[in-house]
């Protein structure tokens, strides 16, 4: 570092002449990258030196940047991306390094200019109103000499620039030394803070404060888990940007036109012969009403008319994959964890059917089922009756796991919080409330609407929730808060969220489609759809991964296309609609290994693998406190004593110690006992003294004494 300040000094005059710094500068960075000392700092100068020319070597006209020196250690790779962006413009054909020349103005700011033409900073691009990011203070440049004392805190010399860079990096962190390492172009740093934005979405939950743990095997491998937790958001995160093909679509109006009035036949028109497939009428009219579900990949519905017809068709080819006729009535059907199996809810107990319609079992615990929902995650198929008895039963094992009287009557509306796996029921009061199978009293217990709850459904992320009133209100909670974030006017038969967040209302012989097109959770119309025929809307549900809206009426079912309702991208390790035999299989054994147990369901999942924080300590009793002294005194009494000689073993002497060791004994809850009562005493006395007497009792209050 010497050498370079004995071998590149700068005279003791002011320099004006932009030619002869270029040439100083020159010299000094050639200097220095070839410097071949093993010295700490230079070694870090010769690597910001190196990136400083890289960001300068592909480019024609004359660029510059200054900006704050004193933020160059804690922004190294944030302000080294700005040069590399405002520098590099155009690729040179020569390839030969330009010359660099840097200013420092005043003790705050620092300017690098450069040329690829080898002719010198073009002068009008260093002034102070063409350079973006320069502060508004700055003045025409110059360079003085390092040796003026007088100026030494408003300028300073070009020779400084690798001594000011050293010292600003030792004040800098250990992870500031491999800054050459991480310096990254802009649209990196750019992709960079996305993906961390992104990652954050995939972090389940706050991490654990390793600060307050104790325990040192505890905490080290609790820190080793939320690395591995980080490194799989980012690693999702990275997948969701590069890897992910397509984009989810969407109505788009021009002009005055409105969403909310195009049409399916206009959107037929518009699509792929693929998607125009999943447009259709099914009309049944001596079977209905119908209800309907989808499998998680959507590849295959389950329809279930009213009067016994049960029906299984693969969506993709439109192909009948079994239909049976049962001869009672079905009020409702839902999949299990695959195609293979469906369960219907039949006029006296609901039943288990295979994908060839043969009946497995025969479910009489549960009764007159009205409404059923499966839980993938914990294998149960939860069932309310006509009695308004909530059941819960593992179907891997057959075994009843809950089986409780609700005690609000009878109701058909029920739904399943995907986040948590928490079931909620509708009742005719008006109230909503919140399930598991572990406890027989009810989480949750809200009033949604002055009248009967006609429907009620989940937002995929488990955050909101949607209900309708007979009162013909259409409410979003928010059950983070437990509060109403927009109440819409309309009554609703039947809800159902997509994927992506849109709502779908059917009532009458209307379906609407709201969406949250502001991104701020206010729905507003989106899409609509008449039913032919006046036919009476049963169920609405959306297809997974796709944009169709399948709806369930009094004679059939039909698929309406809603653009912007479905995922684009699935993960083929959760749901994957083009699955062969073998990968179905896998999954169904890898689901069952995975399977998690009925105690997990709550109301926050985040809160399963964190550490409970250590809790205060209660304070004791009187009572408690005594009885803790008498047991350690009767310890203490039954010590036999050991047995001396020549005079120390007398009776007198024995009793002694005997008693020595009681007063020991004491002694520690007496202590505590004394330091209570003080801290009581205080604590009156300052309450006291907080407190104002009216003024015909201010003559009795006790003054302070002052010293």
């Amino acid at each position: 570092m010497n050498r370079s300040h004995k071998e590149f000094r700068c005279g003791s005059n002011t320099l004006n002449n932009q030619q002869t710094i270029i040439g100083i500068v020159r010299e000094w960075t050639n200097y220095i990258t070839r410097s071949r000392s093993r010295d700490r700092d230079q070694i870090r100068m010769k690597n910001i030196t190196k990136a400083i020319l890289r960001a300068l070597k592909y480019q024609e006209s004359s660029r510059g940047i200054a900006f704050p020196f004193r933020q160059l250690t804690k922004e190294k790779r944030r302000e080294l991306s700005r040069i590399t962006e405002l520098i590099t413009h155009n690729r040179s054909g020569s390839g030969s390094i330009p010359r660099l020349a840097v200013y420092l103005v005043g003790p705050d700011h620092l300017i690098i200019c450069g040329s690829g033409s080898g002719s010198g900073p073009d002068p009008s691009f260093c002034q102070p109103d063409s350079s973006p990011t320069s502060p508004p203070s700055l003045k025409p440049f110059s360079v003085v000499n390092h040796r003026s004392n007088n100026n030494h805190n408003r300028h300073r010399s070009i020779c400084h620039l690798e001594t000011e860079i050293f010292n600003q990096g030792q004040m800098g962190s250990k992870e500031d030394d491999g800054i050459h390492e991480n310096i990254l172009p802009p649209i990196e740093q750019e992709i960079s803070d996305e993906l961390n934005t992104k990652a954050k979405k995939y972090l389940r939950g706050e991490g654990a404060d390793l600060k307050a743990l104790q325990d040192k095997k505890l905490k080290g491998q609790l820190a080793v888990r939320e690395e591995i937790y980080g490194k799989s958001a980012k690693a999702a995160a990275k997948i969701e940007k590069w890897l992910l093909p397509s984009e989810g679509g969407y109505l788009e109006a021009e002009g005055i036109e409105k969403t909310w009035r195009i049409k399916q036949e206009s959107i037929a028109r518009e699509v792929d012969i693929l998607s125009s497939r999943n447009q259709y009428d099914i009309v049944l009219p001596e079977l209905g009403p119908y209800t309907l579900d989808f499998t998680s990949s959507g590849r295959y519905m389950a329809a279930a008319g009213r009067k016994g017809h049960l029906a299984v068709v693969d969506m993709k080819n439109m192909n009948l994959v079994k239909e049976i006729q049962v001869r009672e009535t079905v009020r409702d059907v839902v999949f299990l964890h695959n195609e293979h199996f469906f369960a219907a809810a039949q006029k006296k107990y609901p039943y288990i059917y295979n994908r060839e319609g043969t009946e497995l079992h025969c479910l009489k615990e549960h009764g007159a089922v009205l409404r059923l929902q499966f839980l993938r995650n914990h294998f149960l198929l939860a069932s309310i009756n006509k009695f308004g008895q909530l059941h819960y039963q593992d179907v891997t094992m057959g075994e009843m796991v809950g089986n409780f009287r609700t005690g609000f009557g009878r109701t058909d509306v029920m739904q399943v919080n995907p986040y948590n796996g928490v079931v909620a029921l509708g009742h005719s009061g008006g109230t909503v409330t919140m399930w598991k199978p572990t406890t027989s009293a009810p989480l949750v217990k809200m009033l949604c609407h002055p009248g009967p709850v006609s429907a009620l459904a989940f937002h995929p992320n488990g955050h909101l929730m949607a209900t309708s009133g007979k009162e013909k209100k259409i409410k979003i909670w928010d059950l983070r808060k437990f509060e109403v974030l927009q109440s819409i006017p309309g009554h609703a038969k039947c809800l159902d969220f997509s994927q992506k967040g849109l709502l779908a209302v059917g009532n009458g012989s209307f379906v609407q489609i709201l969406g949250d097109l502001s991104g701020s959770e206010n729905y507003s119309r989106y899409m609509g759809h008449p039913m032919a025929k006046g036919y009476q809307i049963g169920k609405v549900q959306f297809r997974p991964y796709e944009d169709v809206l399948g709806i369930g009426h009094s004679t059939g079912w039909s698929s309406i296309l809603v653009p912007g309702s479905g995922e684009p991208n699935f993960d083929s390790w959760v749901a994957n609609p083009f699955e062969t035999t073998k990968q179905r299989r896998e999954k169904e054994v890898r689901s069952l290994l995975d399977k998690l147990p009925p105690e997990t369901i709550m109301l926050n999942p985040s809160k399963i693998g964190t550490v409970r924080p250590a809790r205060k300590k209660e304070k004791l009793t009187k009572q408690e406190r005594e009885a803790d002294m008498e047991a350690a005194i009767e310890d203490v009494k039954g010590i036999a004593m050991k047995k001396k000689t020549k005079g120390r073993n007398k009776s007198s002497k024995v009793a002694k110690k005997k008693q020595e060791r009681v007063v020991k004994t004491k002694r520690p809850f007496l202590e505590q006992q004394l330091k209570e009562d003080q801290a009581s005493a205080k604590k009156r006395q300052k309450l006291n003294e907080q407190v104002e007497l009216p003024s015909s009792l201010q003559r009795f209050a006790r003054k302070k004494t002052t010293t």
